[in-house]
C-alpha cells in the first residue's frame, strides 16, 4: 500500500470500496451512511467549486467545523488542487480563529456554525488574506456549501500531481505554552503514519470506528479521515461526546481511538453504578472484578474464585460489553498516560487497550503497544515510521532517562513562518527534539517520565516532574482534575477540582451546603482532599508529595481557557488563574 500522495490513495480506494459504507451520520432512527462512491462524487464536486473561486496550488483552505462528512470531503477536495488544508476547532475563541486564519494565509474558510460564518464575513477584509467565507448552511452574506458544490458549475475536473514532500496542510499546536504554531504536514508524513499504523494493528475492512477524537487533532484525522479510507473501513460520527453511551450501543464499533479520559469515565461509571445497586452485585464486584484490576500479576485462584469470576463475567461484564455495542475488539489511547487499573478492567471485558505516544510535530504516533507486544505503563515500541534516540545530556532525571529525539519520514519539515523555532527543536543530524523525557526497558518499550518544560526546581534544589504525580492523583475517584505546583518554592502544593458526585456522596461531607459560595474551603472538604492527596502520593519521594491543597469550585474547560481543545491543561493559565490562592498556601 504505497501511494505517492493522499489524492491518489483516495481515488483508488473509493473505486475499490465503492459500495462499502464510509461515514455514518446520526439521525433520530439510527445512522445514515455515505458510501465510498458518493464520497468520491462529493470530493469531485467540491474540488470543482473551490477551483471556480480561484483556489489552486499553494493556496490555503481552512475549515472551522467538528467532525462531519463535509470535513473529510473538503480535505480531499483541497488536496486535489495542490492546496493546503488547515483544520480549526469550533470551540476556538474569536482571537484564536483570527490568528490562525491570518498566520496560515487562508484565502477561503469553510464554516459549519452560522454565527461564526456571519462574523467572519463581516470582518473578512481585516483578517489576513481571507477572501471567501463558505457556510455549511444559510448565513448572512455567505455563499453556502451546497451552492459551491452545485452540479455543472465550471471548475476543475482533474487533480494536481504531487510528490510525497508536497505540503498537505498545517496543524496548529494547542498553545499550552504560548501562541499556537502551525506545524507543516506533508503528504509523505501522513502516508508514513498510515503505513505504520496499518501494519502495527490488526485492522480489517469490516471494522468500524466511532469517531470521538476531533479531526483537528492529528490522531483522529489520520485514523478516521485517512487510514479508514485506505482500508475500506467505516466510521460512525459522534455528534456530541455527551451522547457516547447512547451512540456506542447503536454504532456497535469494533475499534475506538480516544484520549484516556473517555476510558476512565467508562470505568468510573461502572464503579459508581455497581455501588449504587448495592446488594449481591456490589459484593460480587468487590470479590472478583476489583481485585483483578488492582493486581499487576496473575495469581493462583481457587475453584470457588473461578466460579465467582465466571458468574461476574455473565452477570456484570456481559452487560457492559452489550452497552459498548457488543463488538468492541481493541481501543487505542493517546495524549496522556492511562491508569493500569483501567487497562486491566478492559482486559476483563476482552477489549485490549493499546497506549501510544507522539506529537503533532511527529504527525501522530511514533510508538505504540500492540496485541503481541504490550507492556502496561509503557507507550510501546517504535513504529516503522520512526526511530528514537535518547539525549542523556538534557534530562535531570533518573539513570537511563533522556530527552526523546525522533527521526524518520513522519517528522514535520518544521513550523510555518518560524525558522528559528524550527531550528531550536531540530538536531544537527535531522532529529526532532520532543521536549519529553523517557527511558527504554531491556525489551525496547518506551516509558514517558516527564516533560522538560514542565520540570521545575524546588528551593532546596530538587527537581520535580509534575505529570506522573498528577496522573496518579487523577486516578482517585474523588478527583476530577489536578495541577501540582512548586516552582522555586519550599514544597509542592496541589490545586484540585473535585469529582462532585463522589464528593457529595462522601460521608464526611454530606452536611456541606454545596450551594454556598464558600463550600470548597469548608474544613471537612479541605481535610478530605488533603488526606486523599497524601494517601495517593505516599509512594512518591517526600519532596515530590504536595503538602497543601486548594480545592477549586470551578471546573477547567476549553470554554474558560484553562484546557486546550484536546483537553490538555494550560499550565501557565492555571497558575495565573489561581495565583492568589497559591500564594496564600505558601504564606499561611
Amino acid at each position: 500500500m504505497l501511494y505517492e500522495n493522499l489524492v491518489e490513495m483516495q481515488e483508488e480506494c473509493c473505486l475499490r470500496y465503492a459500495d462499502r459504507p464510509l461515514y455514518g451520520t446520526r439521525t433520530p432512527t439510527g445512522y445514515r451512511w455515505t458510501d465510498y462512491r458518493d464520497f468520491a462524487r462529493q470530493v469531485d464536486a467540491l474540488r470543482s467549486g473551490l477551483a471556480s473561486l480561484g483556489i489552486g496550488h499553494g493556496d490555503t483552505v481552512a475549515i472551522i467545523a467538528d467532525n462531519c462528512v463535509e470535513w473529510a470531503v473538503a480535505a480531499y477536495a483541497t488536496y486535489g488542487l495542490g492546496a493546503r488544508y488547515v483544520p480549526m476547532y469550533e470551540s476556538l475563541l474569536p482571537h484564536e480563529r483570527d490568528y490562525i486564519l491570518a498566520d496560515s494565509d487562508a484565502r477561503l474558510v469553510l464554516v459549519r456554525n452560522g454565527d461564526i460564518a456571519a462574523d467572519l464575513q463581516c470582518r473578512m477584509g481585516h483578517i489576513g488574506q481571507l477572501q471567501h467565507v463558505v457556510a455549511f448552511s444559510a448565513a448572512p452574506g455567505c455563499q453556502t456549501l451546497a451552492e459551491l458544490m452545485r452540479p455543472g458549475r465550471p471548475g476543475c475536473n482533474s487533480t494536481v500531481t504531487m510528490q510525497r514532500d508536497a505540503v498537505a496542510g498545517l496543524v496548529y499546536t494547542s498553545g499550552t505554552t504560548g501562541t499556537p504554531k502551525g506545524v507543516i504536514i506533508t503528504h509523505g508524513n501522513l502516508l508514513a503514519q498510515i503505513e505504520a499504523v496499518s501494519t502495527s494493528q490488526e485492522v480489517y475492512p469490516d471494522d468500524r470506528s466511532l469517531s470521538i477524537l476531533p479531526w483537528g487533532h492529528l490522531m483522529g484525522q489520520i485514523v478516521e479521515v485517512h487510514l479508514l479510507v485506505s482500508l475500506g473501513i467505516s466510521a460512525a460520527l459522534l455528534d456530541d461526546v455527551a451522547h457516547l453511551a447512547r451512540d456506542i450501543a447503536v454504532a456497535r464499533p469494533t475499534i475506538l481511538f480516544a484520549v484516556p479520559r473517555v476510558f476512565t469515565r467508562i470505568y468510573d461509571g461502572v464503579d459508581q453504578s455497581i455501588a449504587a445497586r448495592g446488594g449481591f452485585a456490589q459484593w460480587l464486584y468487590a470479590r472478583t472484578i476489583q481485585p483483578a484490576v488492582r493486581r499487576d500479576v496473575t495469581v493462583a485462584v481457587s475453584v470457588w474464585q473461578r466460579l465467582l469470576d465466571a458468574l461476574a463475567d455473565r452477570l456484570i461484564l456481559q452487560s457492559i460489553r452489550n452497552r459498548l455495542g457488543g463488538r468492541l475488539r481493541f481501543v487505542v489511547s493517546g495524549a496522556a498516560a492511562l491508569s493500569p487499573e483501567v487497562i486491566r478492567f478492559f482486559d476483563l471485558l476482552g477489549v485490549s487497550i493499546f497506549e501510544g505516544y507522539g506529537l503533532t510535530e511527529t504527525t501522530m504516533a511514533v510508538t505504540s503497544n500492540a496485541r503481541d507486544a504490550r507492556r502496561i505503563g509503557s507507550v510501546g515500541r517504535c513504529l516503522s515510521c520512526a526511530q528514537i534516540k535518547l539525549d542523556h545530556t538534557v534530562a535531570a532525571g533518573q539513570t537511563g532517562e533522556g530527552e526523546i529525539v525522533v527521526y524518520g519520514p513522519c517528522i514535520s519539515p518544521g513550523y510555518h513562518k518560524l525558522p528559528q523555532e524550527t531550528a531550536a527543536v531540530t538536531t544537527p543530524d535531522g532529529g526532532l527534539r520532543t521536549g519529553d523525557i523517557g527511558r527504554f526497558d531491556a525489551d525496547g518499550f518506551l516509558y514517558i517520565t516527564g516533560r522538560i518544560k514542565e520540570i521545575y526546581k524546588l528551593e532546596n534544589g530538587k527537581y520535580v516532574a509534575p505529570a506522573p504525580l498528577e496522573e496518579s492523583l487523577q486516578r482517585s475517584p474523588l478527583i476530577s482534575q489536578v495541577m501540582v505546583y512548586g516552582d522555586n518554592q519550599d514544597f509542592n502544593i496541589a490545586v484540585v477540582v473535585p469529582d462532585m458526585a463522589a464528593l457529595k456522596g462522601n460521608a464526611a461531607c454530606r452536611g456541606v451546603d454545596f450551594a454556598a459560595l464558600d463550600w470548597n474551603v469548608q474544613p471537612c472538604v479541605v481535610g478530605l482532599y488533603e488526606t486523599e492527596v497524601a494517601a495517593v502520593s505516599a509512594h512518591f519521594r517526600h519532596f515530590e508529595q504536595p503538602h497543601k491543597v486548594f480545592v477549586s469550585a470551578d471546573e477547567w474547560t476549553v470554554a474558560n481557557g484553562l484546557l486546550t481543545p484536546t483537553l490538555k491543561m494550560k499550565r501557565r493559565h492555571l497558575v495565573e488563574r489561581y495565583r492568589s490562592q497559591i500564594d496564600q498556601l505558601y504564606t499561611q
